[in-house]
């Protein structure tokens, strides 16, 4: 708390800036644990330690067929929910001889999708009844792992299941039923089920769910004043539209905000990007341009000087 988070892009190292989300809890006990009781294993078991996790700790676990014949998983039952939920379900991995199949369900009707992690590729088996499947992705976090994720809206019940099921094949439905061989199977970590249509950063918890609140930077006293030009200057953001609630990118103001102040924001006026000044310095008044896209990178720039400002995005006009 109270230091700023920066992400990197975790394949070249290169900075991806300062790292603002909004507050997320991880409703999965145990979340990097496989081997806890929380987690009901079918057809498999659990060795711990078994390779090096993506936050560099000997923490990644191993999921193991046995040779029975059916499915071979783990399972988390009936976290509560509501009604009608948005959830989003992720999971890092790392292939060990089988496919991998995570999924959302109540009683067997819910959302499936199978993982080919070695060829980076995914394959989404038809939502069931009364779920509506959301985004899904694979993304790679270097040393052969990847982030799992899918979300989507769920039924009508007040509990969920989630799973890591192993499959012999890039194909077929909600059941992986084989015989297993006894050795194969996948490298696990860091599940983790939160409330929105998209996945943020990780976060671990133990016997307990966990909240992370949400990130506010803001820069002010000398740090802020040495630089300030009160009569001129130009701001710039970059980010990424994830979901298309109404926010501030990026404001300057005498601290209430509700006086003097710049800004760079998102959704007012019909979801359309926006440069707003309401100043004694400068010109007053609204620039929209464009409408917001869900999954899209803008770039932002407004420019204010005394009497004057102009807004630019994307390198339009």
């Amino acid at each position: 708390a109270g230091v700023a988070r920066f992400d990197c892009d975790p394949l070249t190292g290169n900075s991806l800036g300062l790292l603002i989300e909004e507050s997320r809890v991880n409703l999965l006990t145990y979340s990097s644990d496989f081997s806890n009781a929380v987690w009901l294993k079918t057809g498999a078991t659990i060795t711990t330690a078994a390779i090096v996790a993506p936050d560099g700790t000997q923490t990644g676990q191993s999921l193991v067929e046995d040779t029975s014949t059916g499915e071979h998983r783990l399972r988390v039952i009936t976290i509560t929910k509501t009604s009608n939920q948005v959830l989003t379900y992720s999971v890092y991995v790392k292939p060990n001889g089988r496919y991998l199949q995570i999924s959302m369900d109540n009683a067997g009707n819910g959302l499936y999708t199978i993982f080919d992690v070695l060829n980076n590729q995914y394959n989404n088996i038809a939502a069931s009844a009364g779920w509506t499947r959301g985004q899904t992705s694979i993304v790679s976090v270097g040393d052969g792992v990847y982030r799992c994720i899918i979300s989507g809206t769920t039924d009508t019940s007040l509990s969920v299941n989630v799973r890591i099921t192993l499959a012999t094949a890039f194909l077929g439905g909600a059941n992986q039923n084989y015989t297993g061989d006894g050795y194969s199977g996948i490298f696990t970590w860091g599940a983790q089920l939160e409330a929105g249509s998209f996945a943020t950063s990780y976060i671990p918890t133990v016997a307990s769910t966990v909240t992370r609140a949400a990130d506010n930077a803001s820069m002010t006293g000398t740090n802020f004043s040495s630089w300030w030009n009160q009569s001129q200057g130009t701001m710039y953001v970059e980010y990424d539209t994830f979901g298309l609630a109404t926010g501030y990118i990026f404001t300057i103001s005498e601290g209430s905000g509700s006086v003097n102040y710049i800004s760079l924001l998102k959704g007012i006026s019909g979801l359309t990007n926006r440069f707003t000044t309401v100043s004694t310095s400068v010109s007053q008044g609204n620039i929209d341009i464009g409408s917001i896209s869900l999954n899209t990178n803008y770039k932002l720039i407004g420019s204010y000087i005394t009497n004057n400002n102009n807004f630019c995005v994307n390198g339009g006009t």
